[in-house]
């Protein structure tokens, strides 16, 4: 029997976090990411963490699109879960495959999302609205990360413009019509 899988996509700061959280609680569905295979693996060949990005895309090139979520996939002992952080196709091709896979995109435009940005002060995060759509543009476009391609192949769009209140309601109203 196939695994049901929630997967949830995103660009920068529209709220996957949050979602995946909300989901968790309410739901009590586990949570897995994929960055969390990813650097997992980094640990254990002494991969320092600024060659993440680097080091997806050898182990891309190495294995294919869909190692990461194929690890998670075979380790997850549960039959239905969330999954979060798919950036590659491949990901997405393997999860509808093998799996009973909803697929969730939660966006929001792009100067809320830098005010998230900007309010979370988290280290590294760009200043200004250039480094912003800078960092947005790399996501979508260098190699192996296809953000915008993933959303695009979504079941369902969540707009997370508004109060937490209106994301939570839009989870609930999804959710009914997958669980």
């Amino acid at each position: 029997m196939k695994k049901t899988v929630i997967g949830i996509v995103w660009p920068l700061c529209a709220g996957k976090d949050i979602t995946a959280e909300y989901l968790w609680n309410k739901y009590k569905l586990p949570v897995y990411q994929i960055s969390s295979v990813l650097k997992e693996l980094a640990k254990e060949e002494n991969i320092p963490r600024e060659r993440l990005i680097e080091f997806w895309r050898e182990i891309s090139k190495k294995y294919g699109d869909d190692y990461l979520a194929k690890r998670i996939i075979k380790i997850a002992p549960e039959e239905k879960c969330i999954l979060v952080g798919m950036r590659q196709i491949g990901q997405i091709s393997y999860l509808r495959k093998e799996t009973n896979l909803t697929l969730i995109g939660v966006v929001a435009n792009q100067e809320i999302r830098f005010q998230r940005m900007i309010q979370r002060k988290k280290l590294g995060d760009p200043k200004t609205i250039e480094e912003f759509i800078k960092i947005e543009k790399k996501d979508n476009n260098e190699g192996i990360q296809r953000v915008d391609d993933c959303i695009k192949l979504a079941d369902i769009i969540i707009f997370n413009e508004k109060q937490l209140s209106e994301l939570y309601h839009q989870i609930d109203v999804s959710m009914s019509k997958y669980n």
